[in-house]
């Protein structure tokens, strides 16, 4: 009985932990500079990378942390995109200056907001014109094993386009406004990561790398064989403008019969191959990427 009594007590108590380890708690931005904001762009670029940073600047009396953004890829050429600070679960942003003269703060994220409650947006060119957004519902939504509050508004109730998540910013973009100011991007969030670690995942493809397109080389072929069968045991190769760096000719089993290096970039080569039997024979010719091309040879 006393066993029982145990059992059912340990239980119990594994239970609570496991509830209590799924309780909701508030997320806030992380800005240690840690995490990076991976979306979709326009405009030929494969991806934006967004970071909010831990270099700490003071604009107008209030501390904030600077964000950069950079082209997937172009990692090393980060823009300055102005600086975020949150207080009281309200983030601000001040876009794109250091001072009252080259910008001014946005208020783009209140999640103390309810059901019902309006967000007052200031427009991205006249901070004395001003928009409003309504809350229509809230969700409680696990990105990644974390459970974050999720706003929906009353021009996109589904929230394909526009919603929030605590600790995520907004579907479409990390700074994206409501109204257009010049830090929106024609892109969706696509992922958020925190060094190696996925804090959220919108499609399969989420990071840079991912991104990234593969790149196939394509060229006009910078080579001819001058003649094929080749005669008197002599292949004559012209080149043109070619960044080959290798020559191979392969039986067609597969095993390497001839292999050479490359200095040529114009004019005819010619190779003796006395030492070959006659047959048909591939030749590959490599460049420095790994990319090559290839031709059948038939020596008679």
């Amino acid at each position: 009985m006393r066993y029982l009594f145990f059992s059912i007590i340990m239980i119990f108590f594994s239970c609570s932990l496991s509830s209590q380890s799924s309780e909701y708690t508030y997320q806030p931005f992380i800005m240690d500079g840690s995490c990076k904001w991976i979306m979709t762009a326009a405009g030929g670029s494969s991806g934006v990378e967004t970071v909010i940073s831990n270099e700490d600047t003071l604009i107008l009396g209030k501390s904030y942390k600077k964000i950069y953004r950079n082209r997937c890829e172009q990692p090393d050429v980060k823009e300055y995109m102005g600086a975020f600070r949150e207080e009281n679960r309200k983030v601000f942003y001040f876009r794109k200056g250091f001072n009252e003269r080259e910008g001014f703060e946005n208020l783009v994220y209140d999640f103390n907001l309810k059901v019902g409650d309006r967000i007052e947006y200031e427009d991205g060119w006249d901070p004395y014109e001003t928009y409003e957004m309504e809350v229509a519902r809230i969700d409680t939504i696990a990105t990644e094993g974390i459970l974050r509050k999720q706003f929906f508004f009353d021009g996109d109730p589904e929230g394909r386009y526009f919603s929030w998540i605590e600790g995520i910013g907004n579907v479409k973009d990390l700074l994206y406004c409501s109204v257009w100011v010049p830090t929106n991007y024609e892109g969706h969030l696509v992922g958020v990561w925190r060094n190696s670690e996925a804090l959220f995942r919108f499609e399969d493809k989420c990071t840079c790398d991912e991104l990234m397109p593969v790149i196939e080389h394509k060229s006009t072929p910078r080579f001819r064989v001058l003649n094929n069968p080749v005669e008197n045991r002599q292949l004559s190769i012209s080149f043109s403008e070619s960044d080959f760096i290798k020559l191979e000719l392969y039986s067609f089993d597969g095993i390497l019969q001839y292999s050479m290096d490359l200095t040529i970039r114009d004019g005819i080569l010619d190779i003796p191959l006395t030492g070959l039997h006659a047959g048909n024979y591939i030749m590959i010719l490599s460049r420095p990427d790994n990319s090559r091309e290839s031709c059948k040879v038939i020596i008679q």
